[in-house]
């Protein structure tokens, strides 16, 4: 679902209580390694806008999704029991790469605007496969105080794959520094396995 779609009116039922949808056509100038493991430009980056702009549109997107206080599932990523995480490209210069892989999608920060789901207090199940995402300790910490039923969180540890070793795309995610050592510090029985 474009951005725009999501933020140009309300939500129609507020009493969701599980979403699943890509929310797409959010400049990302931030990225500086595209799907294939290449350096983005300068100018490609440009492109896109400032930070402080995909920002403005990041925050009214998580003000939509925070009206939606019943939700107690989440999924913003890609939908891996349909097939669809399977389909890997395999380009001319040898490059295996996801071309579902979404690079132009929330962020999933507190910067971003991450807090504005805080009345999310049923949440269960949070999905962001596939995502280009900035979940870092801040932002677990932040979910461990303001998301208290959760239970799965899954797309954050990229150790936890979705593709055997010999499949996986060229451009692997690395997840933001200090992620596996909180998580693995923690005492918190989220599942984050697919």
């Amino acid at each position: 679902m474009d951005a725009s779609d999501v933020i140009s009116s309300p939500w129609g039922c507020r009493w969701l209580t599980k979403l699943s949808v890509q929310i797409f056509n959010i400049p990302r100038p931030d990225i500086i390694i595209d799907k294939k493991g290449r350096v983005r430009t300068s100018a490609e980056r440009a492109a896109e806008g400032t930070v402080e702009a995909s920002r403005a549109i990041q925050r009214k997107v998580y003000r939509q999704l925070g009206e939606l206080t019943c939700l107690e599932f989440l999924d913003l990523g890609l939908d891996i029991e349909n097939g669809s995480r399977e389909e890997l490209v395999d380009d001319i210069d040898g490059t295996i790469y996801d071309p579902q892989f979404q690079l132009n999608c929330l962020e999933m920060s507190l910067a971003s605007g991450l807090g504005l789901l805080e009345n999310l207090r049923n949440l269960r199940s949070l999905r962001v496969v596939g995502m280009e995402h900035r979940i870092g300790v801040l932002e677990l910490q932040w979910m461990k105080a303001y998301f208290p039923r959760l239970e799965r969180l899954n797309g954050v540890d990229p150790e936890v794959c979705y593709l055997p070793l010999f499949l996986r795309p060229t451009r692997e995610y690395e997840p933001e520094p200090g992620v596996r050592q909180w998580l693995s510090s923690q005492v918190v029985s989220w599942v984050l396995l697919e």
